[in-house]
Order: C-alpha cells, then sequence, then structure tokens
C-alpha cells in the first residue's frame, strides 16, 4: 500500500510587530546588504582615487579638515611673499596614507580646491576606477646552493650555479686511471755552497766640490744669545733713526 503524503500543519499566523520585523529583514537582504557591503569595502580598502589640493584656490576654511573620518587631511602654513607684502595662509594637505577616495572632501570645499585622481594601480574605464592588474611575472632560472660535502680551504666561495642533470651525471663519472710512473734517475748529490765572503764597509760618497759645508746644531744656549744680539742692534739701529 502507498503510504499517504504527510501533511505538515500551517504555521501560526504572526501578530504584527513579527511579521513587519520578518518583512524588514527580507527587504534589508535584498536591497541594502550589497550596497552597505561594498560601501564598507570601499571605505577599508578605498575607492581607487585620491584627493589632491590646489595651493592657489586654498583659502584655508577647514572645510576639509572638519569633514574627514580617516585624518588624511593636515592644515599648514604657507608663507607667501608678494612686492607689497608678506603673508602666512594656512593650507590643506593630503595624508595619502590614509586617504581612502571617500569624496567628502572635495564635496564640502567651497572653492573647488580639492579634485579626486587616480591612485597607481587604477585607471578610469567607462567613467569608472578599475584596478589594474600587476604585470606578470617573469619567470626566473631556479638557483639552488651546492649541497654540502668535505670542507673546502678558506678560499673565495664559488658563486650558485642551476643545477642541472649533466653536471650531476659528469660529478659521478669515475675518473680515468692515471698512467704508470716510470723509473726516475736518482738525484744527483746537491752541489756544496761557496762560504760568503764578510762584507766590506762601503766608504761615505765624496762631497761635491762647490757643497756648503755641513752646519753644526746650535744648542738653545747659543740661540738666546743671537736672538739677544739681534735684539739690541735693532734697538740701536731705531735709536739711531730716532736722533738723526
Amino acid at each position: 500500500m502507498a503510504q499517504a503524503a504527510v501533511v505538515k500543519p500551517p504555521e501560526p499566523p504572526l501578530d504584527d510587530y513579527a511579521s513587519v520585523r520578518q518583512q524588514n529583514l527580507k527587504i534589508a537582504e535584498e536591497r541594502f546588504k550589497k550596497f552597505f557591503r561594498m560601501r564598507a569595502t570601499e571605505f577599508i580598502r578605498g575607492k581607487g582615487s585620491l584627493a589632491v589640493v590646489s595651493d592657489p584656490v586654498c583659502m584655508g576654511c577647514t572645510h576639509c579638515f572638519d569633514n574627514c573620518a580617516f585624518e588624511a587631511i593636515d592644515m599648514v602654513d604657507r608663507k607667501f611673499t608678494l612686492p607689497e607684502m608678506t603673508y602666512t595662509s594656512r593650507k590643506a594637505v593630503i595624508i595619502t596614507e590614509n586617504c581612502v577616495g571617500c569624496e567628502k572632501c572635495a564635496i564640502v570645499c567651497p572653492v573647488d580646491a580639492i579634485t579626486m585622481i587616480p591612485k597607481d594601480g587604477w585607471e578610469a574605464r567607462d567613467g569608472r576606477l578599475v584596478q589594474i592588474a600587476p604585470p606578470p611575472v617573469t619567470p626566473r632560472p631556479y638557483y639552488q646552493p651546492p649541497k654540502p660535502g668535505e670542507p673546502r680551504p678558506p678560499v673565495a666561495a664559488e658563486p650558485f650555479i642551476a643545477f642541472r642533470e649533466e653536471a650531476k651525471k659528469e660529478a659521478a663519472k669515475p675518473a680515468p686511471p692515471k698512467p704508470a710512473a716510470t723509473a726516475a734517475p736518482a738525484p744527483a748529490p746537491p752541489a756544496p755552497k761557496p762560504e760568503a765572503k764578510p762584507a766590506l764597509p762601503t766608504p761615505p760618497p765624496a762631497a761635491p766640490p762647490n757643497a756648503e759645508p755641513a752646519r753644526k746644531a746650535l744648542t738653545p744656549e747659543e740661540i738666546r744669545k743671537m736672538r739677544e744680539e739681534a735684539r739690541k742692534r735693532a734697538e740701536a739701529a731705531k735709536a739711531e733713526t730716532e736722533e738723526g
């Protein structure tokens, strides 16, 4: 006999508050959840644009500074010099590390001194900013260090080379046997070395005929006497000049 289909009892009707709540959840899931998720992603990762301030147009009103939610704008003092006067004005500066491209500063700027430009790695396509894929990585040969073996003498290390099966096979081949060495004649006894004679002292080089004799080093006492005599001669010459 065929089994009768099991009929589920109908769900109890919901009250007004529960029905409205359920309808709101459905609307949020269908319409707003994707939008809110996209906006949160844009604020966290950025929209691919960056704010730029034009110094000649900016008047330092701090509207952008007050409305930035990411602390990406700072106010600095700039000094300007004119033929008639010199003055200091406040200008907005964008902190690129914090800017997410939300465009709020450009919207609240009363003089349109802020514009949005694409960030590095982004480009405008059909009126939207699209992230550019990074360039493909160029394949490079695989390098590996030499395998450990017997310790080598302390010399300059060889550069790493690409591992190849051919080099491995060549290294595994046995070395060819060396030919047997023939009997070499007995070496002759070394000849006796002659005895070294003692070197004679070399005479000093002769001085040229017109060369001046070497001056004798003066003692401190002689230097003091010469300075005293020179001072006395100078005083005597000065006195004669004044008398004349």
